[in-house]
C-alpha cells in the first residue's frame, strides 16, 4: 500500500490533480481521493520557489475541490465554507461563485419558506449568482454558461422579489466588482414576495 497523497506527490503535482477534481470526481472513490489530495495540498507549507500569489491559487483550488466533494456528498453547509475560502483566495473564479450559490440554495430549501432565515439565504443566492454572471476578466464563465445562469438568476430573482429589474441591475453591478456581498448587502424586504 502506498503512502498518503502528500507522501507520493510534490506540491505542484498535487495541484495538478486537485485542479481536476471538480470536473472528474463523481464516484464515491473519486470523491474520497479528491478530498484526500485537496487536504494534502492544504496541509503543505508554501514551498520555496512558489510565489505567494501562485500559492494562493493552489490553496484556492484545494478549497474549491473540497467544496465540490462536500457538495456532491450533500454536505451543503460544509461546501459553502470551502467555496467561500476559495473565493477569498481567488475572487476572480466565477465558477466557484456559481457553486456557492447552488449550495446556499440547497440549504435555503430546507428552511421554512417566508422565514427570515429563508430570505437571508435567498439574498445570498441572488448575489452569488449575480457574481457568476457579471464577473468578467480572470476566470469568467463561458458565453453559454453565462447565458444559462443569467436565465436562472432572473427566474430565481423574479420568484422571490417584486421589482422592475433596476434592483437586480444594481446587484449585478456590485457583484461585478466584489466576489462576496458587502456586510450591508440586503434586498429590500418590502419587495420580497411572501410565501406562496
Amino acid at each position: 500500500m502506498l503512502g498518503s497523497p502528500a507522501e507520493q506527490l510534490d506540491v505542484a503535482s498535487l495541484f495538478q490533480v486537485v485542479e481536476r477534481v471538480p470536473w472528474n470526481a463523481v464516484s464515491p472513490d473519486q470523491l474520497r481521493q479528491g478530498d484526500e489530495y485537496a487536504s494534502a495540498l492544504l496541509s503543505q507549507p508554501r514551498p520555496e520557489g512558489i510565489e505567494p500569489g501562485e500559492w494562493r491559487r493552489f490553496q484556492a483550488s484545494a478549497f474549491k475541490a473540497r467544496g465540490w466533494v462536500s457538495m456532491r456528498r450533500s454536505r451543503y453547509a460544509e461546501a459553502e465554507q470551502y467555496f467561500l475560502h476559495s473565493l477569498q483566495l481567488r475572487p476572480e473564479d466565477a465558477d466557484t461563485s456559481a457553486h456557492t450559490a447552488m449550495v446556499i440554495k440547497a440549504q435555503a430549501q430546507t428552511l421554512p419558506r417566508g422565514s427570515e432565515q429563508y430570505y437571508r439565504r435567498v439574498q445570498e443566492v441572488v448575489y452569488h449568482l449575480a457574481r457568476a454572471v457579471a464577473h468578467q476578466g480572470g476566470e469568467e464563465l463561458n458565453i453559454e454558461q453565462r447565458r444559462n445562469l443569467s436565465v436562472f438568476l432572473r427566474t430565481y430573482f423574479d420568484l422571490h422579489y417584486a421589482s422592475d429589474g433596476s434592483h437586480l441591475a444594481a446587484i449585478l453591478k456590485a457583484a461585478e466588482v466584489n466576489a462576496t456581498p458587502d456586510v450591508n448587502y440586503s434586498l429590500d424586504a418590502r419587495r420580497l414576495i411572501s410565501a406562496r
